[in-house]
């Protein structure tokens, strides 16, 4: 293992962490708000923590192989939500319920435990907001850079160069965090000033634009993005929405002219397209034959938070009945575009599972016919079909184990179910009267929570990051 690299690593982005607690002092300073002594606490400890990591690996390779490289992406999303809980300890939250936010918020599902948002301290608010953000770009420069070189079900599919190596996982991730970085900010900018016309305050804009792009769903209302639907908000969150559940490379080329490369994708036109037919699916549903009078505003940004694993609320979908709950657990496990900031099992993964289902139809009118899956205009390898059957298989058992220990916890069928799939799904709410969208997760057991943590980090690295840390095997030489 190289833990030089490692502690690197780790300490640069727990210093960075600690860095981003500072506007949250300010904030709370010019208010007025004692929670800024929390804020500089954390950011120190934080601070000293990274720096100690960083200058301990002095004079070593810091190069990272795969094994390194798996352990590191596990290790880190379950490192940093220690780091992103101490000012919520330090406000007076249970350990429980702080790692809780902090893991919903650096793996940007969204789930809260907090009650009375609007009540609640800037610095806190804009310390939810901005672990998102950086949860977003966080994950977008994994998904992009270092799990198709470490082969994670199927993400091979997805890699920019097909020469990609383990030994290029270092400088590809710096030079995909770059880009991404600086298309991300921009597309947050945008957002916040989207939020901002239509009659958000400055503060209410750029929290929002920055759990809009990360696709994370934290607000500053308990009535979440329903709390802004009088001047239009949420009509201005969809189109963000949808680009954030976009793969980023695409977006990368698009903004340098090539907007073709986004309409030409076969994922990004297969999640349109069942973006569409669930939004047209509710409607019809909840209104009928009469389309004319239908609630499409409500019904579209519902079905497009849901399905980006975005998580705001408009309205509490989960009172629409039981085939809206069904389509939305659907899309929940669903999720959106490999590359992008959501999560679930990806379109890609779907189309390429159909494919092979379609390879392997044939065969059975032809036993002859040599079996040959095709993808976005390519021959796939049998390994890579298997790899995303593969995951696709252990994404729905840790999905039902998961259901199966959150209803041994004590939460009913519904409640257990959605949350499982809400949290490896990172979308935040789920379905029901105690977890649902005009609801928190703070009333359910502590256990619930970690169980609860756990596939939140489970559905956001893909399962087999945190699988293979697990393993006894991975510790063997």
């Amino acid at each position: 293992m190289q833990w030089r690299a490692i502690f690197l690593i780790t300490g640069a982005m727990t210093a960075f962490l600690g860095a981003l607690m500072l506007p949250c002092i300010l904030i709370d300073l010019a208010g007025a708000s004692p929670t800024w002594r929390a804020f500089a606490l954390s950011a120190f400890l934080a601070g000293v923590l990274g720096a100690a990591m960083a200058v301990s690996t002095i004079g070593g390779s810091t190069s990272l192989d795969r094994r390194s490289a798996f352990f590191l992406t596990a290790f880190i999303w379950m490192w940093l939500p220690l780091i992103g809980a101490l000012p919520f300890m330090l406000t007076g939250f249970s350990f429980t319920n702080a790692y809780f936010e902090a893991m919903s918020g650096l793996t940007t599902t969204g789930a809260t435990v907090i009650t009375g948002l609007d009540a609640q301290p800037r610095g806190l608010l804009l310390w939810r907001a901005l672990m998102q953000g950086f949860g977003g770009i966080g994950i977008i420069v994994v998904a992009i850079a270092v799990l198709p070189i470490l082969r994670v079900g199927g993400m091979q599919l997805m890699a920019i160069e097909s020469s990609d190596t383990s030994d290029k996982i270092l400088p590809r991730a710096t030079e995909i965090a770059g880009q991404t970085t600086a298309l991300y900010l921009v597309l947050v900018g945008i957002c916040a000033l989207a939020y901002a016309f239509a009659g958000m305050n400055g503060f209410e804009a750029i929290t929002h634009a920055l759990t809009t792009m990360s696709t994370g769903g934290f607000s500053t209302k308990d009535a979440s993005m329903g709390g802004f639907a009088a001047g239009g908000a949420d009509l201005a969150a969809i189109p963000f929405m949808l680009i954030a559940a976009l793969p980023f490379s695409l977006l990368v080329l698009a903004a340098r002219g090539d907007l073709r490369t986004i309409t030409r994708d076969d994922q990004v036109r297969s999640f349109l397209v069942i973006t569409a037919l669930a939004i047209l699916a509710v409607v019809l549903y909840r209104s009928g034959a009469d389309l004319f009078e239908a609630d499409w505003r409500n019904t579209a940004f519902s079905v497009v938070s849901v399905v980006t694993g975005t998580g705001y609320a408009t309205a509490d979908y989960a009172l629409w009945g039981p085939f809206v709950d069904l389509i939305m657990m659907i899309l929940m496990i669903l999720g959106a575009c490999a590359g992008s900031a959501a999560c679930g099992l990806k379109v890609f993964r779907l189309r390429v599972m159909i494919a092979a289902m379609t390879a392997y139809a044939k065969t059975m009118f032809a036993p002859n016919r040599v079996m040959v899956v095709r993808y976005a205009g390519r021959n796939v390898a049998l390994a890579d079909v298997d790899a995303v059957l593969l995951y696709a298989t252990l994404y729905v058992v840790a999905f039902a184990v998961g259901s199966a220990v959150l209803a041994f916890c004590g939460l009913d069928l519904t409640s257990a179910a959605s949350a499982a799939a809400s949290a490896m799904g990172c979308v935040g709410p789920g379905l029901g009267p105690l977890i649902g969208p005009a609801s928190t997760y703070q009333a359910i057991p502590d256990a619930a929570k970690w169980v609860a943590s756990l596939l939140m980090l489970i559905g956001r690295l893909e399962i087999f990051p945190v699988l293979l840390v697990l393993s006894p095997f991975f510790w063997r030489r």
